[in-house]
């Protein structure tokens, strides 16, 4: 393999563990600000936010750890990442508008959302 395809593929492994490390801090600030208000409205309040947090920061953290073991396996043993088979998903098979999942990119907070919505927002529509 040649000197360009080796730093491209190292800058985009690079790219993703940085962007999977700023979801997944974002994602830890928004659990520790849910753990808070848990521990202000007492164990047995039913708001959902500390659930949901949970859920989120869970795969941002999986999506960062996932992200740093493929850079890491490439710079440390020149191992390439595995190629993901079409078949194969490992998360959810679409994102927000039905769009097929892109396994080369990081979800964002907003898509997060989409795939793990919050019950107990203050703007959900209940259905009945």
């Amino acid at each position: 393999m040649d000197v360009e395809r080796l730093r491209e593929i190292e800058t985009r492994l690079r790219d993703a563990v940085e962007q999977t490390k700023a979801l997944h801090d974002g994602a830890k600030e928004a659990f520790d600000r849910a753990k808070e208000l848990q521990e202000q409205l007492g164990p047995n309040h039913p708001d959902g936010s500390l659930r949901h947090a949970t859920r989120v920061y869970t795969f941002t953290q999986r999506n960062f750890r996932k992200a740093l073991m493929e850079f890491n396996r490439f710079i440390l043993d020149n191992k390439l990442p595995p190629a993901r088979k079409p078949g194969k998903s490992t998360g959810p098979k679409t994102r927000g508008g039905g769009r097929a999942v892109d396994p080369s990119r990081p979800l964002t907070v907003s898509e997060i959302s989409a795939v793990f919505p919050n019950p107990f927002a203050p703007n959900r529509k209940w259905r009945m």
